[in-house]
């Protein structure tokens, strides 16, 4: 299948928006931060104490894959949560979306073009591909609640942004 174009993907983001029951209620801007999650839990809780009393909210696709090893590893932020280790208050500022088979379920590496890695052999396409994945997901997230007026930050677990400049 064709990619869509930038004019059709901002067509289906507005209208989206548009859809959405809670855009047409709320003139406010709120800012929401999309993170691709991997194994750096204590990172993220500084990242979302920091930024939690600034933001609507925190989209987190959690990969079960090791970035650089490409080998399965436990759901690190869905577990934490789970059992209480991840601060209950702020665990409720996070919506997370763990990718799961990568290759059968979502097909992300057959929409990369890319084939799903074995541990011996990681390529850079690979990590690209499960990175940009993550990023999508969080972008769809996003869709699903965003405003018209909102903005998105895109960050790394690491990068975080100074609350006041939000």
């Amino acid at each position: 299948p064709r990619s869509a174009t930038a004019g059709e993907t901002w067509n289906r983001f507005a209208d989206v928006v548009r859809a959405n029951p809670a855009t047409r209620t709320s003139p406010i801007r709120n800012a929401w931060v999309l993170i691709p999650f991997g194994f750096e839990l204590r990172m993220l809780m500084l990242h979302v104490k920091t930024l939690h009393r600034v933001v609507r909210g925190f989209m987190v696709a959690e990969s079960r894959y090791d970035i650089a090893t490409g080998a399965r590893k436990l759901a690190h932020l869905s577990d934490a949560i789970a059992t209480g280790s991840f601060p209950r208050a702020l665990a409720t500022r996070l919506h997370v979306r763990v990718l799961d088979d990568l290759d059968q379920e979502t097909g992300a590496h057959v929409r990369c073009g890319v084939r799903a890695p074995t541990v011996a052999r990681i390529s850079w396409e690979w990590r690209r591909c499960l990175e940009t994945w993550q990023r999508f997901v969080t972008l769809q997230m996003l869709l699903e609640v965003a405003g018209p007026l909102d903005v998105a930050l895109v960050a790394d677990t690491d990068e975080i942004a100074r609350p006041s400049a939000v």
